[in-house]
């Protein structure tokens, strides 16, 4: 077994201070590349948190544009809506306010309900209604049918039927009478 020299003095506090050199520069660069890599990372978050922000800041603002346009315009149109568009429950003298129009006209009236169905919309819901009018002349009917534009209710004709005979003109009206939920 060869015998291994003996380091001077200076050798060993070289040797120990390039260790220490070598230490503390390999620990700077692990710290630079895991901290720098962290860096990154977090860098990358906080640009998808910013343009999160951005987006929810543009929705905010898009609501509270949209508010306020309901508040300026859109609730002087509201009570016309609910003028329009009664509570289904306001419906329950439909039958007479028909027959007011048509006593109006000289016409005499049938009506029934045609079964009640459910718009698209969860808020608006309509009564199918079958009117037949019976009246002398068409002018008669025609009246009626301006004032069914003219309509307390909103009323939407699905179909029109004429039926003239020599002393009497009738119409059979099919519709819907929509109503607010």
């Amino acid at each position: 077994m060869q015998k291994i020299p003996e380091l001077s003095p200076f050798q060993k506090k070289m040797a120990v201070q390039v260790g220490i050199t070598l230490g503390i520069v390999g620990g700077l660069c692990f710290g630079t590349i895991f901290f720098g890599n962290r860096i990154s990372t977090y860098a990358a978050e906080i640009e998808i948190l910013r343009n999160e922000k951005a987006t929810w800041s543009a929705s905010i603002e898009s609501y509270v544009s949209a508010k306020t346009q309901y508040e300026k315009k859109g609730k002087a149109y509201e009570q016309i809506l609910y003028n329009v568009l009664p509570l289904r429950d306001n419906l329950i003298d439909l039958k007479k306010d028909f027959q007011f129009v048509a006593a109006g006209e000289g016409l005499d009236l049938n009506f029934s309900f045609a079964g009640e169905r459910q718009k698209q919309s969860s808020l608006v819901g309509a009564v199918g209604v079958a009117l037949a009018v019976e009246g002398k002349s068409k002018n008669d009917i025609f009246s009626f049918l301006e004032k069914l534009e003219k309509f307390r209710y909103l009323f939407s004709i699905e179909s029109i039927t004429l039926q003239e005979n020599t002393d009497t003109v009738g119409a059979a009206i099919r519709g819907e009478v929509l109503y607010r939920n």
